[in-house]
């Protein structure tokens, strides 16, 4: 059975926020912490294709399906490289959007709604990347907060101002450069 086409996902119900001023959209989603330096790629796709899955694909299953070498079961060091997933996103059947760019908070609001998460390919300037994945949104008193899962922790998605996302995440500045909307996993 192929890594990316075990089973249709499950969709967690949206979350009735606690507070009427308040209002959310957001996907009950986690992410593995990633494993090697550069596998923030092979995190985000692992964690998509097991979410909802009676299967279980580690690291290093999934980046020797992808990368097509068995030999990352054994070396997974030798494969520590960074690599854009937008092709491996759209053979796992789900991706319904790619885009050059960030996400407008019209964007966010409209894509990311219960049903989809964002795949987000953030760089910081000295030419590295990162992927993070917004699995919801929080809108609390005007301001929007993304709920960001983050392969470099690992866990629940941690709310983080859109602002600071697209300008200063972990208090650096960054550049996001793609987004991917993904869904139907």
């Amino acid at each position: 059975m192929p890594i990316l086409r075990t089973l249709s996902r499950r969709i967690q119900p949206l979350h009735a926020p606690a507070d009427p001023a308040r209002e959310a959209r957001i996907v009950d989603f986690w992410i593995e912490k990633q494993e090697l330096s550069n596998w923030c790629w092979v995190s985000a796709l692992q964690s998509i294709s097991n979410y909802g899955a009676e299967t279980y694909w580690s690291q290093r299953e999934v980046a020797a399906e992808i990368l097509k070498d068995d030999e990352c079961l054994h070396h997974p060091d030798k494969f520590d490289e960074p690599r854009n997933i937008r092709s491996d996103l759209e053979e796992m059947g789900g991706m319904s959007l790619h885009l050059d760019r960030a996400l407008t908070e019209y964007g966010v609001r409209l894509r990311v709604d219960g049903q989809s998460l964002a795949v987000c390919l953030i760089g910081w300037g000295n030419g590295t990347y990162h992927y993070v994945l917004v699995s919801g949104w929080d809108e609390i008193g005007g301001d929007l907060f993304l709920h960001v899962c983050d392969p470099a922790h690992g866990g629940g998605p941690a709310r983080v101002p859109y602002s600071d996302l697209l300008l200063s995440y972990n208090e650096r500045n960054v550049d996001w450069v793609q987004s991917t909307i993904v869904t139907g996993f």
